[in-house]
């Protein structure tokens, strides 16, 4: 059974993001805390925890000083950068279930264009032999020395191994500027990418182009988490926290290791995805004739089997369409290989459309070998939000196999 989340995020804060901030990280972070606490309508003297990331360059008690806090009874920091940020969720989360704290921030705050910037190669060697020394030194010199660097190699191993092209990495770039699209904070929200600006933009780390790499900005984000008792007598409807987790795979060894057997593989994102699954309650359980459709959860089970002969597949893809209801999204691979003909095709869009049924199609073939978990990232890609989904895939020989996706609902 799956116990009430312990903690919920109750505040978001933000600074504006440039390219020259012209004021103090701290200052920043400051800023980006007070939002945070405003939003929430939590004064400073409630909050008892801090966490932010090892690299941040604003110590806990300065923050905590010129924020007005008067006690503090939980601080800690998480290891890595982009990948960071989870885990500060996770070790406030950890604090606020355990009793100790009761209201944590998480922040981070750094002038990343103005003041030191990722994207270009920093001096190697002259400093103290550290561990991460030691292990930039076998990358480093001959060329990995930024995170586009480091993940060509497997970006590139993925593209042999999986049949990937640089327009399907195109493609996550144009949904994520989407998202910056739709947020006025955002530092490119008035400018729309599409597939032809990425495959345009110049090639940094191949096979990664510009529009694969992430902005350089200065700025800074802060979120407010308390106890889920608490969450619910404040300014904003909480977000629970199902899970949080934090996972370091093997033979890890930084951003993107070549010292496994399958360098196209994240198994870091496996082991904290494993967690997830776990701590969220969102389950795999069947969905079909049978199945019990109330479990909530991440939901798998094959609607169609395999079958011999395009009759008998045309009647499993029948039977498919009939679990759909209204707020459905059908994700179809391959659109044109589902019609019995053209105007079949019409008519199952016309059908669904007037079931209140959404249709998405993916471009790409799915391997249908590839475990759930590790489709649901290209699903979500293809249909954006959503509340639940279908998807299956049909060969010459009929219909292969379906998931159903549901997101599970709280309250």
């Amino acid at each position: 059974m799956v116990q009430q989340p312990p903690a919920a995020i109750v505040g978001i804060g933000a600074t504006e993001f440039s390219k020259f901030s012209g004021r103090s990280e701290l200052r920043l972070a400051l800023e980006a805390c007070t939002a945070a606490l405003a939003d929430a309508g939590v004064a400073p003297r409630d909050v008892d925890g801090l966490v932010t990331f090892g690299m941040d360059n604003n110590d806990e008690q300065a923050v905590a000083r010129n924020l007005g806090i008067d006690a503090l009874t939980f601080f800690a920091r998480t290891s890595a950068g982009g990948g960071g940020g989870p885990g500060t969720v996770t070790l406030a989360s950890m604090a606020i279930a355990t009793g100790k704290a009761s209201t944590g921030i998480c922040y981070r705050a750094m002038n990343e264009r103005s003041q030191q910037r990722f994207g270009q190669p920093s001096g190697y060697g002259g400093g103290p032999v550290t561990s991460f020394a030691i292990d930039t030194s076998w990358t480093a010199p001959f060329g990995m020395a930024t995170p586009a660097s480091f993940m060509a190699q497997s970006a590139r191993r993925y593209m042999h191994q999986y049949g990937a092209t640089s327009e399907d990495f195109g493609r996550q770039a144009v949904i994520q500027r989407s998202y910056a699209n739709k947020n006025p904070n955002a530092y490119f929200h008035d400018h729309p990418l599409t597939l032809d600006d990425h495959q345009a933009s110049r090639t940094i780390a191949d096979p990664l182009r510009l529009f694969d790499c992430c902005q350089e900005s200065d700025g800074a984000v802060a979120l407010v988490l308390t106890g889920a008792d608490r969450a619910g007598h404040l300014r904003q409807p909480p977000v629970a926290v199902l899970g949080a987790a934090m996972g370091i795979g093997p033979q890890q060894h930084g951003m993107a290791t070549v010292y496994r057997d399958d360098i196209a593989t994240a198994e870091e994102t496996r082991v904290t995805g494993d967690q997830l699954w776990e701590q969220s309650g969102l389950a795999l359980v069947p969905r079909g004739p049978g199945a019990s459709p109330d479990r909530g959860g991440l939901r798998e089970g094959v609607c169609g089997k395999r079958q011999s002969g395009a009759k008998a597949g045309r009647q499993e893809f029948d039977k498919c369409l009939a679990y759909l209801r209204e707020g459905d999204v059908l994700v179809a691979v391959k659109l044109d290989r589902f019609g019995r003909s053209t105007k079949h095709l019409i008519q199952v869009a016309e059908d669904l459309e007037a079931r209140g049924v959404g249709l998405r199609c993916l471009d790409q073939p799915i391997d249908t070998t590839t475990p759930l978990k590790e489709l649901v990232f290209t699903i979500l890609a293809a249909i954006g939000e959503f509340e639940r989904a279908l998807i299956f895939e049909r060969t010459a020989d009929g219909l292969v196999s379906g998931w159903g996706l549901s997101q599970r609902q709280h309250g």
